[in-house]
């Protein structure tokens, strides 16, 4: 636990600059993230899948967990960042329908939201 943390106020402590980019940021994130994951520390993989912008893995974590609040909250970051398959996905497993057929609009998926409704 002492490394990971260590190398979590690294991460912390570096300032995106012009010689790093944003997706080199994210991928260090991710990277520490799937370690933090394979090891158990599962509050530290789900803070690197935040600051990665991990989506896709905070909704597994989510959903193997089963936490519902967290799902819901996941769908609306998603869907702040235009991530409408997570965004969708998060809302389809916490039974909201009527924002799956909002995104699926919102996503020019109009055909796919007449049919989702019915």
């Amino acid at each position: 636990l002492e490394n990971f943390q260590v190398a979590l106020d690294i991460m912390k402590a570096q300032k995106p600059d012009s010689s790093g980019s944003s997706v080199e940021q994210q991928q260090r994130w991710k990277q520490l993230g799937d370690l933090a994951l394979a090891n158990g520390e599962l509050v530290l993989a789900e803070e690197c899948a935040l600051y990665a912008e991990d989506y896709a893995g905070l909704l597994l974590m989510y959903t193997a967990s089963g936490d519902r609040q967290n799902i819901m909250k996941l769908a609306d970051l998603a869907l702040a960042n235009n991530r409408y398959n997570i965004a969708f996905m998060c809302n389809f497993l916490t039974n909201n329908v009527e924002s799956c057929a909002e995104i699926l609009q919102k996503a020019g998926r109009v055909a796919e939201a007449a049919f989702f409704v019915q």
